[in-house]
């Protein structure tokens, strides 16, 4: 939780969602800025622990939508977790982010 809580911004929040998995709300940044930081986190638990316990991160990133539902926010979120727990060592993010 260490590598989370120092490559996330003072404003972000990092919880424990599930006994492997956690979530972090990324306050006011676009899906592209939640990417980024996702795969900074997901590189940097690589090089730190893969090659000695075959520890990854596998992430999905979303974009909560104004007046979404908690039901279709969990909906989507675990769609596209599932997608990226798929390949492994991956962030996949909701939609296409556009280079």
């Amino acid at each position: 939780m260490a590598i989370f809580k120092n490559t996330v911004r003072t404003t972000d929040i990092v919880t424990r969602w599930g006994g492997d998995e956690f979530a972090i709300i990324f306050s006011g940044a676009s899906l592209r800025e939640a990417y980024a930081v996702m795969e900074q986190i997901r590189y940097k638990v690589e090089a730190k622990f893969n090659s000695s316990y075959g520890l990854a991160i596998s992430a999905g990133v979303i974009l909560l939508e104004p007046d979404q539902a908690v039901k279709d926010l969990l909906l989507t979120v675990d769609q596209t977790l599932y997608k990226a727990k798929v390949q492994k060592n991956l962030v996949v993010a909701q939609v296409d982010i556009p280079c």
